[in-house]
């Protein structure tokens, strides 16, 4: 009988999915909707693990995040109550936002959803990290106190998981030198010791303020955990304060690589064409990373 297949199709489904075999999971989840099953949690569910597995089968990007995002707005207009598919679908859309180099919708939709389960789920760690980030990215004139707000309470609720404590810190960055983000990002580290990202953002943020000295330990620690190249950049800032521009310009030919190897398409968003007229001033003997810039790299 037509619902005995997909309930079986939908219980083979959820056993891969238990099995960590996320490409069979997929496969059998789209065969049971293909059958176009008739109730609307069957439908939902189905919706919710085909819009959970894409990106982990097909990778982070855009194409993948965005037939998640479908499926998980399907998946609601079956189930409109369900909270975790709007944090899903919150949390996708902030995923899609950092690969995008127009980002203010998906931050803003993101922002949305996530508000929506905070509503009904306050004491919630994960949404208020995301949504803290969201705000963070977005840049809006009153989003920056309200990133830091949504980390406080992460904090509060969770007082012994790093990221609190590390966006919280890289909001404080943000805000200048007179904040207070050491605090934040030592008891992150204190937390995380070999975190390469909390590394990279001690880095950036006594580069940032132009103490070089003590950036230089960080940027190094970043720069060696870190397999991606992303931390390049933090350290070619430090090692142009002391001097050492010919390091400084093969730090940043090394981030560009990175950049272009894995994110082609945000070469501008990732300050690509800033960082080669920052090579050539390097190559020229002169520090381009002065007051002023760094002002606006925060």
């Amino acid at each position: 009988p037509h619902a005995a297949r997909i309930l079986a199709l939908y219980s083979l489904g959820r056993l891969y999915r238990q099995e960590q075999d996320s490409p069979a999971a997929l496969r059998i989840f789209q065969k049971a909707l293909a059958l176009q099953p008739k109730e609307p949690p069957t439908l939902a569910s189905l919706h919710f693990y085909i819009g959970t597995l894409l990106p982990k089968v097909q990778g982070l990007n855009v194409d993948a995040l965005t037939a998640a995002i479908e499926h998980f707005s399907l998946a609601l207009e079956q189930e409109p109550g369900w909270d975790n598919l709007l944090y899903n679908r919150g949390t996708v859309y902030l995923g899609r936002a950092l690969l995008s180099p127009d980002e203010k919708a998906d931050l803003d939709a993101a922002i949305a959803d996530l508000s929506n389960v905070i509503e009904q789920q306050p004491n919630r760690v994960d949404p208020l990290i995301n949504r803290g980030i969201a705000f963070y990215q977005r840049r809006g004139v009153n989003d920056l106190p309200a990133a830091a707000a949504d980390f406080t309470r992460a904090i509060a609720l969770s007082p012994d998981d790093s990221r609190g404590y590390y966006h919280r810190g890289l909001v404080g960055i943000r805000q200048g030198k007179d904040a207070n983000w050491t605090e934040d990002l030592m008891q992150a580290l204190k937390l995380q010791p070999q975190d390469a990202a909390i590394n990279n953002g001690l880095c950036w943020g006594y580069a940032l303020d132009g103490d070089a000295q003590a950036a230089l330990p960080y940027c190094e620690q970043a720069v060696a955990t870190d397999r991606t190249g992303s931390s390049f950049d933090g350290r070619a800032i430090t090692y142009s304060q002391l001097g050492r521009y010919a390091d400084a310009a093969a730090d940043l030919k090394q981030y560009l690589l990175w950049v272009q190897s894995d994110y082609p398409s945000l070469y501008t968003k990732y300050h690509g064409p800033e960082a080669e007229q920052w090579i050539a001033t390097l190559q020229a003997g002169e520090n381009p990373f002065t007051a002023a810039v760094r002002s606006e790299l925060r």
